[in-house]
């Protein structure tokens, strides 16, 4: 199951971990024993390298209608590619139904500003039934806020399971998640890496 790009609709969980050793333990038995998890089969991918640059009003408009405008550099070879995104949110309990798309830079663009440059770290996993049936991803992310020349300012860390918006695949990745959950003893959260970044939690765009 490829990253998503298209208009279709996805759901997306976050997990966070006690702290920063267990993330990166966590991170290491994930890669390395992937022979399973009661019921499920896990398949490495990729390693992939994002550069987000956050782009808002000044009073974080976007956000707070559900809106995350960035543009995005990719490294999963030896090439970056480029393109600037915009992602709808909506959020459920403990989960966050969205939509992708790449767009193209407008006149609009000229009154936002940057808010944000978040660089990730993304290991790419494959979550698979025992009956060989793809039903979701999961995304093993180190991310760092990097200010204007590029110093890192803060890291986090976090598990996201993205999966198609439809019953088969919502059940699995349900079950799935509450696996991780107890075998890792993580917790859920609905902040985005931008309201991580700058430690803010917008609730209106929670509300919609």
């Amino acid at each position: 199951m490829a990253e998503q790009t298209g208009p279709a609709n996805w759901v997306e969980k976050k997990l966070v971990f006690e702290n920063d050793t267990a993330a990166r333990y966590i991170f290491f038995a994930l890669k390395n024993d992937l022979g399973g998890m009661e019921g499920f089969q896990l398949g490495f991918k990729e390693f992939v390298i994002h550069m987000d640059t956050y782009s808002d009003t000044k009073d974080f408009d976007l956000t707070r209608s559900g809106k995350v405008r960035r543009k995005r550099e990719k490294w999963s070879g030896s090439e970056p590619v480029s393109a600037h995104e915009e992602k709808r949110r909506k959020f459920l309990e403990n989960t966050c139904a969205y939509q992708k798309k790449t767009v193209e830079k407008g006149r609009d663009d000229e009154e936002l500003k940057t808010v944000a440059v978040i660089q990730t770290y993304r290991m790419m996993i494959a979550v698979i039934t025992d009956q060989k049936k793809p039903v979701g991803m999961m995304h093993c992310d180190r991310s760092m806020v990097l200010d204007e020349k590029g110093s890192e300012q803060k890291q986090f860390y976090e598990i996201e399971l993205h999966y198609p918006d439809n019953q088969e695949s919502s059940e699995a990745m349900q079950r799935f998640s509450r696996l991780l959950q107890n075998t890792f003893h993580l917790t859920p959260i609905s902040f985005s890496k931008l309201e991580r970044a700058l430690d803010k939690n917008f609730e209106n765009a929670k509300e919609e």
